[in-house]
This record gives structure tokens, sequence and C-alpha cells, in this order.
């Protein structure tokens, strides 16, 4: 493709107009071409195409100058004050660009590619805030209990089912020991509960006490079914998200394409 610019020289008494419009073969306007005297820019063609810049008597040339076109000067008679009008051609320069790598982390494992189930779950672990624990990690621990999952998360205190726990064993939370402090119960991004680790909470929507504790909600969930979990041991961890009159978080993903599991909190 080669540009086209009209110009037109009118006299003056010391300096010159040099005026004209930039254009392609197709006739359409060309915005942003430069003009140069004695290799600095004048001015620059509008977004019609076309351009108007005052030169003085005696200047010889004229350059005109494009990003993807070959510079091109034009020679001019440095005592002329006729009118003349020329067509200057630019031909076209690309420039080849080195190859450019991009290279970033994957937003998550490639066997999750078919679902967003478990995409805020990625991007919070990015944070690098709470403990995740990924199916692989679910996989290798020894529990038959969802409660034996979180023995050796930082912060959490863990006694498994037995005879002195009731059946169902107990959790706490180092940071969530005072008066009203909350544990919040998350499954697949829906709250499930509020409570009070170890002692009799109103359950969400209840219109009265419900004989349930953390250790209790994650009971109904088996290992077996759970494909993720995050932990948030204290108010500093909270993601926005997880935001409420809570203290503490814990967020059970259950499995992709996995038979579901019950995980009701009503008793």
């Amino acid at each position: 493709m080669h540009v086209l610019l009209a110009l037109v020289f009118f006299g003056a008494d010391s300096t010159r107009v040099v005026a004209g419009r930039v254009r392609d073969i197709r006739g359409r306007p060309l915005a942003g071409a430069e003009i140069l005297v004695a290799r600095k820019v004048v001015g620059s063609a509008g977004a019609d195409g076309w351009f108007s810049v005052t030169v003085a008597v005696g200047t010889a040339s004229v350059g005109f100058r494009r990003i993807g076109y070959r510079p091109t000067w034009f020679s001019m008679n440095p005592q002329s004050t006729t009118t003349d009008t020329v067509t200057v051609a630019l031909a076209e320069a690309p420039q080849a660009l080195p190859d450019l790598e991009v290279e970033a982390p994957a937003a998550k494992p490639l066997r999750y590619a078919g679902t967003t189930k478990y995409d805020d779950f990625f991007r919070r672990q990015r944070l690098g805030l709470g403990t995740f624990l990924s199916r692989e990690q679910i996989d290798r621990a020894p529990a038959l209990h969802t409660i034996e999952l979180l023995q050796g998360v930082p912060g959490v205190r863990v006694d498994p089912p037995g005879p002195m726990t009731g059946g169902v064993g107990s959790i706490r939370f180092v940071r969530c020991i005072g008066p009203g402090s909350k544990v919040s119960v998350w499954v697949d991004g829906r709250r499930e509960a509020v409570l009070p680790p170890g002692r009799p909470p109103e359950r969400l929507g209840s219109s009265g006490p419900s004989p349930i504790d953390v250790a209790e909600i994650l009971e109904r969930i088996g290992p077996a079914s759970i494909e993720m979990i995050e932990v948030f041991r204290g108010a500093g961890q909270l993601p926005g998200e997880y935001h409420d009159d809570g203290c503490a978080v814990i967020a059970i993903w259950t499995r992709w394409n996995a038979p579901t599991e019950t995980h009701d909190t009503r008793p």
C-alpha cells in the first residue's frame, strides 16, 4: 500500500504555508503523519488527513513520516512563492518485532479445566493466606473422619472421634477462644452455619438451638466426598467473601462429578 500526500504551497513575505492531505490509495484519510523541517517535527495530519504548517522562506525540503511507512523527503525551491501541488508516495515499511514469549503460572491444574467450581479456591490459594488442602493431600491422609484432615493445620487443635469426645471429636481454633467467637462452615461456596466451637449453637435460620458444633458438621461429609478444603484460622486471614460474624472459616469443596453426600445441617 502507498500513501498519497497532496501538497499545496502558498507564498508569503518571509514564511510559507505548506498544506496538504494525507490519504491512502483508496482515498481514506490517514491521521498522524508527521511533517518535518530540518529533521524536526513541525506538525502532523489531523483526523481527516489534512495538515497545514508554516515554514520559513529558504526551506529546501520537507519530510514526511508515519509509523509503518518509509520516511520521504520532498525537495522545494527555497525562493519559490508560487502555489504548487505535488504528490508524495510513502511506501510501507513494516518492521518485524522479535518473538515474544509469555510465561505465567497456570491458574489451576489442567484436570479442572472443564469446571469453574474451584476457581475461587485457586484464586485465594495464590494470595497465600490460609491453609489449603488439595485432593492429593486428602488422599494421602489416613483419615476416616473429615475432622482428622485438619490435624496439623497451624492454629487448629483437633481431638479425633472417640469415647472421650462423644464419638464425633472436637476442634478448637487458637485465635477463636474469646466470648462470642464463632467458626463459619462453608460447603461449595455456601455458608452452612456459624458455630461456636464445642458448644451447642443456634443454626442459621433455625428457630431454636441445635445440639451441633463444628465437629458434627464436618462429620456429615465424608473425606471421600471432599475435593478441597480451605482453613482460615483468624479474622486477619479472612478473604472478603468469607467475612461475616465468625473469626475463622472452614470451607469445604465437594468432589466434581462424584456422588454427592448430604450435608444438611438440620438436626
